[in-house]
């Protein structure tokens, strides 16, 4: 956690550490088989769960990744800015002039950023991962309603 708090392009790997944490623990209980008169609600609830939680990461990775671009962009930009600064090879700029030079590299940046193969490769596990949970979601609904007189898309 303190790794996060002090940089925060720590936060997608500490989320990775956490998939294979959960992996090697409360997933071995999610996807063990059930015995018992619900079976198939709780089966269909835990991989219901499982998807939430690789969506959940998708997500994390997705935006993790997308604001690290300007943060580390900015830290540079501010880096470069002070160091000329201190060593007299730029004169100081007015709040103004500043944010329009560092508003132009972030946009430069992120421009770059998202014609990038790896935001669509982000999106694209993002995107896939979102609907694998809205699917595993849809048919654990299904699966409870399947006894009350409500009706469903299958009946």
């Amino acid at each position: 956690m303190e790794a996060i708090l002090t940089d925060s392009m720590k936060f997608s790997y500490s989320i990775r550490i956490w998939k294979d944490t959960y992996n090697k623990t409360f997933a071995l209980l999610v996807k063990s088989p059930v015995v018992e008169a619900s079976k198939e609600i709780v089966e269909q609830n835990n991989r219901a769960v499982d998807a939430m939680v690789d969506m959940m990461i998708a997500m994390s990775d997705f935006l993790a990744d997308s604001m690290g671009v300007a943060f580390s962009r900015s830290q540079e930009i501010f880096e470069d800015y002070f160091e000329k600064l201190k060593n007299g090879e730029v004169e100081s700029m007015s709040f103004n002039d500043f944010y329009k030079m560092w508003s132009s590299n972030i946009e430069g940046a992120m421009e770059k950023y998202f014609f990038s193969d790896e935001l669509s490769e982000l999106i694209a596990r993002a995107t896939d991962s979102t609907m694998v949970f809205k699917v595993e979601f849809d048919k654990v609904v299904e699966k409870v309603l399947e006894e009350s007189p409500i009706v469903t898309k299958n009946d």
